[in-house]
């Protein structure tokens, strides 16, 4: 029976995986026979490599295929048992690009090869430039039609790649932020409960006059809406013109502009809380150079614990996270899918811890 795939039904995996799995459970395809091979199949129905590769191995999981090198895929009876080393797909940014005080991408990666190295799995690793955050169509189909098992992504390939990769079929997940895309897993920072507990310690130190500065991205937009919401419910609302949006691609000129209108505020802050170290860093910077002493007239609190926090006179007090977990998290969900094809996607969120230095004194309760 041909197979004839139909446009606006389930993915052109899963026809295929159903195709040839009603004619094995049939008995119309006997065990021993071989099954097309992937290039054949592709150039029959005009599609892509990656939608075949992923229904066969649909049908190896499930036991009714076994794929053996130079001789392609032949029907089988039996359960198959899934190799104990996974081949995972990994698109990560450049690491080169990270420095010494921003180490929280390169923790994150080597908490990835530290899952890869231990668990004996191989990898296949693409480091995009990420100019203008795209990745060419052609790169990614060729990710796409790699052997890979599973992909792990970096937070900067765009959605409609991830669902590209999704596509196939095969398990994957987002670091460092949460995925839209159906049946992709995300892992990331819990910028929720950071935002929460660094809200609850400044109000417990006394501070009810404060500002927050963010990032245009996914983690600083979490974490400042916790915070707010959690000032709210203490029942000090910021004013947004104490609210302040930082965009990477704006000079620093913009930073400054805002950090004058803080000061100029009446009343003035007594604290300020960044949704990264980096920024927090900058925020010292800029006050020290306005007259501002930190923390005797303003509070500054920063999150990651990047190694600049301990370095910034006074330390910074901020929220640490283990970028390593993340990174480890994330390899093991994707074996884990790859062993349990049922298991559903999931998003995890990976908890921190407060910690506290001279960045953050009392003060009297106005």
């Amino acid at each position: 029976m041909p197979l004839v795939l139909k446009t606006g039904a389930s993915s052109v995996a899963s026809q295929v995986a159903e195709h040839y799995r009603a004619l094995i459970l049939s008995g119309r395809i006997h065990s021993g026979e071989r099954l097309p091979s992937i290039r054949t199949m592709a150039q029959e129905l005009g599609i892509s490599y990656g939608p075949i590769h992923a229904a066969f191995s649909t049908l190896e999981v499930e036991g009714l295929v076994h794929r053996h090198p130079r001789v392609g895929t032949v029907v089988g009876s039996g359960p198959f048992q899934v190799p104990a080393s996974m081949e995972l797909g990994v698109i990560f940014r450049a690491v080169p690009a990270w420095t010494q005080g921003d180490n929280y991408g390169l923790g994150m990666f080597h908490g990835i090869q530290k899952a890869l190295t231990d668990g004996s799995h191989k990898t296949v690793l693409f480091t995009p430039s990420f100019e203008g955050r795209e990745i060419a169509a052609d790169v990614v189909r060729q990710f796409v039609e790699h052997s890979a098992h599973g992909f792990v992504v970096d937070d900067w390939v765009p959605d409609d790649v991830v669902a590209q990769m999704a596509a196939t079929g095969r398990p994957v997940a987002v670091i460092d932020r949460k995925c839209p895309v159906d049946g992709v897993s995300s892992v990331y920072r819990d910028n929720a409960q950071a935002a929460r507990e660094t809200a609850r310690q400044i109000v417990a130190h006394g501070h009810r006059v404060v500002s927050c500065i963010c990032r245009d991205t996914w983690n600083s937009h979490q974490a400042a809406d916790a915070f707010l919401a959690a000032m709210y419910e203490a029942n000090l609302a910021i004013p947004a013109k104490r609210v302040g949006m930082y965009y990477d691609e704006i000079p620093d000129d913009g930073l400054k502009e805002f950090i004058k209108q803080i000061v100029c505020s009446v009343p003035v802050p007594t604290a300020i809380y960044c949704t990264d170290d980096l920024l927090a860093n900058m925020t010292c910077m800029n006050l020290s150079a306005s007259g501002q002493r930190i923390p005797d007239h303003i509070s500054i609190v920063g999150t990651l614990d990047l190694p600049l926090a301990q370095q910034v006179v006074p330390p910074l007090t901020t929220f640490r996270f283990e970028p390593s977990c993340i990174g480890r998290t994330a390899v093991e969900e994707v074996v884990e899918r790859c062993r349990d094809k049922r298991r559903p996607a999931r998003d995890i969120a990976i908890p921190g811890a407060w910690v506290e230095r001279g960045s953050l004194i009392s003060v009297s309760v106005r």
